[in-house]
Formats: C-alpha cells, sequence, structure tokens
C-alpha cells in the first residue's frame, strides 16, 4: 500500500473536520466503554445504558450543550427594586442537561445498590457519556458523590473533634488551650449539630475566646448552643443593662427625625443608613475590647470572622486607630 503524502493528510483532517455532527447513540459506538462496563460488572445496566447513550446523542440535547456553552451564567447583583440579590442565571439548556443526568440518576444512583452490584460503574458511565456533551453541569451533579458523615450520626467522634479544634485554634490563632469537661463534651454530643462538623468548629472558637477558665464546663456553652429538646434548658443570656436605654434612645431619635420630615417619606436606604449608624461603633467597639484581634470580636459579636472582616471593609473602620484606642487605654 503506498504512502499517503502529508498532503493528503492535511486535506483529509480538513475534510473530517467539516463533517456535520449528527444524532448517534454515544455509548452503543463506544466500544470500549462498552466493554469496560462489562468487564467491571456494569453489563446488567448495558439496555439502560443504550436508551441513556440515544437521548444523550440526539440533535435536541446537542443543541442543549452548545446553547449551554454559548451563554454563559450572567450575574444579576440587583433586583428591579434596587434590592441587592447577586443571583447568577443560566440558560434554560443548563438546567434541561441538569434535569437529564438527575433524572438518569448520576446523582445518586451509585448510592442506591449494593456493594459490587456495579452501581457505581453505571453511573460512572453515564457520567462519562453526558459530559461529551456538556461537562460544566458535570460539576454539581457529581458533587454529590464527595460527602461527609453528618455528625448527628457519628457523636462518638465529637471528643476527637473538639480536641483537634483546640489545638489547632491554639497553633493557628494563638488561643489559650482549654480542656472540655466530660459533662460538656456530653452537653455537646446532645446537640444535633444540623451545621455538621463547621458548627462545632465555629462554637469551640467561641468557647476558647470567651471562656474566663482554663476549662469549660458544661454551663459555659449555656450561651454558645441553642436551646434543644434533647440537651438540659438552656437559661437565655443577660442583656447588657444599657440595651433598654440604647432602645429609648433610637425611638427618641426616630421620633424627633419623624417630626423633621414634616410628613413627607423618607429617602430610599433609611434602614441601611441607620443599620450602619449602629453596626460601625459595635464593631469598633468590640474591636476595641478586644486590642484589635478579629477572631475575639467575632465571637462576641457572634459573627463569622469572614463576615466581621467584610463589614470592617465596607464600614471603613480604621483598624489602626481601634488598636491605637485600646492601647492608650491600657
Amino acid at each position: 500500500m503506498s504512502r499517503l503524502r502529508p498532503t493528503d493528510i492535511t486535506e483529509g483532517l480538513y475534510m473530517t473536520s467539516l463533517l456535520t455532527l449528527e444524532p448517534y447513540n454515544l455509548f452503543e459506538r463506544d466500544s470500549v466503554l462498552r466493554r469496560a462496563v462489562d468487564r467491571e460488572g456494569a453489563g446488567s445496566s448495558e439496555a439502560d445504558l443504550l436508551a441513556f447513550g440515544a437521548r444523550v446523542g440526539s440533535e435536541e440535547v446537542f443543541q442543549w450543550g452548545f446553547d449551554a456553552n454559548r451563554y454563559g451564567p450572567e450575574l444579576i447583583t440587583h433586583s428591579p427594586f434596587g434590592e441587592r440579590i447577586d443571583e447568577v442565571r443560566y440558560h434554560p439548556s443548563y438546567h434541561r442537561l441538569m434535569e437529564l443526568s438527575v433524572g438518569a440518576g448520576i446523582h445518586a444512583s451509585h448510592y442506591d445498590g449494593e456493594p459490587g452490584d456495579g452501581s457505581y460503574v453505571a453511573r460512572t458511565a453515564r457520567m462519562h457519556l453526558i459530559s461529551q456533551v456538556e461537562v460544566g453541569h458535570g460539576c454539581p451533579v457529581s458533587m454529590t458523590g464527595a460527602v461527609l458523615p453528618a455528625l448527628r450520626e457519628r457523636k462518638v467522634d465529637i471528643a476527637d473533634l473538639v480536641r483537634h479544634f483546640v489545638h489547632r485554634n491554639a497553633d493557628k490563632e494563638g488561643l489559650a488551650v482549654k480542656h472540655f469537661t466530660a459533662a460538656a463534651l456530653q452537653r455537646l454530643s446532645a446537640y444535633d449539630w444540623p451545621g455538621n462538623v463547621r458548627e462545632l468548629e465555629n462554637l469551640v472558637v467561641r468557647a476558647q475566646v470567651l471562656s474566663p477558665s482554663r476549662e469549660i464546663q458544661a454551663g459555659d456553652l449555656d450561651f454558645l448552643l441553642p436551646q434543644t429538646s434533647e440537651a438540659p434548658p438552656l437559661s437565655s443570656p443577660p442583656e447588657p443593662q444599657s440595651l433598654p436605654a440604647l432602645r429609648r434612645l433610637m425611638t427618641d431619635y426616630l421620633s424627633h427625625y419623624e417630626r423633621l420630615l414634616e410628613g413627607a417619606p423618607p429617602p430610599p436606604g433609611l434602614y441601611q443608613q441607620i443599620l450602619r449608624e449602629v453596626e460601625a461603633p459595635l464593631i469598633e467597639l468590640c474591636l476595641r475590647l478586644t486590642g484589635g484581634n478579629q477572631l475575639k470580636a467575632a465571637a462576641i459579636l457572634g459573627l463569622n470572622r469572614n463576615t466581621l472582616r467584610k463589614k470592617i471593609t465596607e464600614l471603613e473602620i480604621d483598624m489602626d486607630a481601634a488598636a491605637a484606642e485600646q492601647k492608650s487605654n491600657t
């Protein structure tokens, strides 16, 4: 057989690239995938995979893939009324692909069967087929395979997790190493942890910051854990004596503001303006009391540290001034 000249090869590749993508059965035409599915013990799923391959290789689904890539996600920052919503909108084709994948069980079918019955293999084959049409939607669909057990089902691990978080916080944040008593650990085990491990992690940080003693008792958790039916009734934290006075001051201030309006409606944004005026001095106070330590200030405020950092930036709070004022007071 004569060898093809380079020009013939180039022309052949060029002509191949001009061929129109016609509908076809992605599973039926993929002999390597079919042999792998059978070899790995999922041969009983061949009929389902053939049906799915035909659907995925249809002209309609091909078009979904093209449109989902042509029209990317759109960030909508505000509603028509000016409210901040930060909504990401996807083209309808993206949602159609998600519906197709979820309907085929790609998100969870590998949990339905018994070990060794080929469920994982069949699910992986479906994922391979749909990814040839559009791979982006596979991220949220496949994440269901990366799961952690719920902490409420692994309460035996709470004591080890608490010790781990205590020492990690000491190493990374310079917090004092504190000991949770057996009664305190029992109180933690009585809670259901809807926020899973992250909620426990945040609680340990707050306990290390707020507890004055090196030993954390069950009572020290009263203000950190929501009330549950399983745990003993928790007492409500005492309100600072200044709060009733603050409310009266705010009422007087707003009444004076209402009189100044003389019946006219206030300008838009009143809520955010008032909130900003209250938030800024409150955060500055907590930063002064903690010497500028954002972790401790966030614990006092009951905020996530990242949320506090965002508010410090948005409210233009001067961290250097807060630290300097704290030093001058000491």
